[in-house]
């Protein structure tokens, strides 16, 4: 999702609207499993974890959750050639699989709230950033939990946060 930034200005705040999202995916998505819709997820399914991040001038905010990464989405911006030149030996990524295979990690990249919320802030903002220094995170969230994580060692290395 991506809203225009109304007065959210830095570390603290960012953190804060980041736990007010985490609130707010939990919600929908457990008011999802009470009106019996449960077949749609699995029972169990509720996003691991949530992020909100900005670009550097605090224009535009960029949430989401952690979810499947959707490939078309991803070749929007330049997200798609900063993972394959980080991830991949051939530097391209041709197919969801290879986010799978070339993750230096247990956890497949693209998958990650962090990833999503950039390439949300990305589309929003509708040009190139230097993802390592012109995106600013808030503290990754377990929305069912409301723990603040640690970041993956995936974004870790591509955001270098």
């Amino acid at each position: 999702m991506i809203i225009n930034n109304q007065g959210i200005h830095g570390q603290k705040a960012l953190d804060k609207e980041g736990v007010r999202f985490s609130d707010e995916v939990f919600y929908i998505f457990d008011t999802y499993r009470d009106w019996k819709t449960r077949h749609h997820f699995r029972n169990k399914y509720y996003p691991t974890m949530t992020c909100v991040c900005t670009d550097s001038n605090e224009t535009l905010l960029g949430e989401d959750y952690s979810h499947r990464p959707c490939m078309k989405d991803y070749n929007k911006t330049q997200m798609l050639d900063e993972m394959g030149s980080q991830f991949c030996p051939n530097g391209i990524v041709s197919c969801f699989d290879d986010l799978k295979n070339y993750s230096h990690f247990d956890y497949p990249i693209g998958q990650c709230a962090e990833q999503h919320a950039a390439n949300d802030l990305l589309l929003g903002l509708g040009s190139r950033l230097d993802i390592k220094n012109d995106i600013l995170f808030g503290k990754p969230i377990r929305c069912v939990t409301g723990e603040v994580d640690v970041y993956c060692q995936n974004c870790k290395e591509l955001f270098d946060i």
